[in-house]
């Protein structure tokens, strides 16, 4: 291969992609501070052209880990709980091309989504789960439990 159709393919980016994926959402803030979305899944391109993903949420751009060999990719976000509540989000992933792009509307700070993705990931987040860590429930059988527990023992004489 030539360097002018080397230069001519990194140009070209991704073409027709194939994206398969699987995304995770914490629920719960009792265990942690941030809220932490995970997506994880399979790309491939039509030329062969997907060496370097990156990916954006809302402004902020990570490099993608991925795997060169089985083409699976996984990329993690994690905001506080409160900038996150329950809706759909936006992933958008770049190539090396998109990359280039996006480093280029930044520095001449225009919005980030006028760059077109390779591919986009719409993400549902539950919500979080604030609920206390012992129930109301709990709560009244274990009164229920101590009074019943009470008046066996005043009645049976056990002080």
């Amino acid at each position: 291969m030539t360097v002018a159709s080397r230069f001519k393919l990194a140009v070209l980016g991704c073409e027709n992609p194939t994206v398969q994926t699987r995304q995770y959402t914490s629920t719960e803030s009792l265990l942690s501070s941030k809220t932490v979305i995970i997506v994880e899944g399979r790309a491939t391109c039509e030329n062969d052209e997907l060496s370097e993903l990156y990916a954006v949420f809302r402004d902020t751009i990570v490099p993608v880990s991925r795997s060169l060999e089985t083409d699976e990719f996984q990329v993690t976000f994690a905001d506080d709980h409160k900038k996150l509540p329950k809706g759909y989000y936006s992933i958008r992933f770049y190539d090396d091309v998109g990359y280039l792009n996006l480093r280029k509307a930044q520095s001449q700070n225009m919005p980030l989504d006028q760059v077109k993705p390779v591919f986009t990931v719409d993400v549902y987040h539950p919500g979080i789960w604030f609920s206390p860590v012992v129930h109301s429930e709990t709560v009244a059988l274990l009164a229920v439990a101590l009074v019943g527990f009470g008046a066996v023992i005043t009645k049976n004489k056990f002080f």
